[in-house]
């Protein structure tokens, strides 16, 4: 069943399959890489990329943004889901696609044909100066985005650079399962006295998360039955779910307990958190994390940019 409704293009969750958008992911994919097989044979046929006007480059630039409006928007359904309900399926479908992703998305950043279609817009000074401010202004950032891709590196650094995004797409998803996995670990039950001062509603979300707590327990085996009903019925658990987070936070008397909260909340997957993943594996981010840097600062250099605190501000000190 598709997850598009057809009244209003609205995502209905209730039927949604990761496998079936799985499969949307690839087909887009594959309708998008054989759109640039075309313009690559066209050009090829033509000798020429500069045979091409700027009002065909145009018209073939939008069209490649149409054939992505289907990858654009099942991938981010699946994105949007492995953020905010992540579960084996789900992370499973979504680290499997992301190395097609990475080598998609370097292939269109070194794509030499569409590149050239763009240059030929602005090429076209009379052209260009006609379009629309948006769309002239979307032309302008494709054009930097090929540039921060490596379009004009030497093949064999363009190969390294689709090594580099690749990694460095499946370190940051790994980081990602690490924050994930260590934000819903963190359970702190709490006493009658830690609750002075929590709003209604935030007594609300700390008994839900309390819920939540028992039935983790219960089904991991860290509690029993008899464990869990021996517990008061209003049971209150603090975690490091962004509402239950805030309304301590926000509202607890306890400066201790918000302390508390605060050091577990900025050392998630750290050294310091002693938490593991279902596969036992410490959800420490540490060693990842010098990874990213490494592989960022191979990125910058294969970029010409001193570091990569300088790849990065390329694209917000802007006008």
């Amino acid at each position: 069943m598709t997850p598009i409704s057809p009244d209003l293009r609205l995502v209905d969750f209730a039927n949604v399959s990761p496998s079936a958008l799985q499969s949307q992911v690839i087909s887009a994919i594959d309708d998008a890489n054989a759109f640039l097989d075309e313009m690559t044979a066209h050009t090829d046929s033509n000798h020429s990329p500069a045979d091409v006007t700027a009002e065909k480059a145009l018209s073939d630039v939008m069209n490649f943004d149409h054939i992505n409006l289907a990858l654009d928007r099942s991938w981010g359904i699946l994105s949007h889901l492995n953020s905010v309900m992540s579960n084996d399926e789900i992370r499973h479908v979504h680290h499997e696609l992301l190395p097609k992703l990475s080598a998609y998305s370097t292939r269109v950043g070194q794509h030499q044909p569409l590149f050239s279609r763009y240059q030929a817009i602005v090429n076209d000074k009379a052209f260009f100066a006609a379009l629309e401010p948006a769309r002239a202004r979307a032309i302008e950032l494709a054009l930097r985005s090929f540039e921060m891709s490596g379009v004009a590196l030497p093949k064999a650094e363009q190969e390294q650079f689709a090594a580099i995004q690749s990694e460095l797409s499946t370190l940051s998803a790994t980081f990602s399962d690490n924050i994930l996995d260590a934000t819903q670990a963190y359970a702190l039950p709490l006493e009658s006295a830690q609750l002075a001062g929590l709003t209604e509603s935030g007594l609300a979300l700390l008994a839900d998360a309390g819920e939540q707590y028992k039935a983790r327990e219960l089904a991991s085996g860290a509690l029993t039955q008899a464990d869990i009903d021996v517990l008061p019925t209003s049971y209150y658990v603090a975690s490091l779910n962004i509402p239950v987070y805030l309304a301590v936070m926000t509202h607890a008397d306890d400066r201790s307990l918000r302390e508390t909260l605060y050091r577990a909340y900025v050392t998630r997957a750290s050294e310091f958190d002693g938490h593991t993943n279902k596969k036992g594996e410490s959800l420490n981010n540490a060693d990842i994390m010098g990874q990213i840097l490494q592989l960022r600062e191979q990125k910058a250099t294969l970029l010409g940019f001193d570091n990569y605190a300088e790849v990065s501000l390329s694209t917000k000190m802007d006008r």
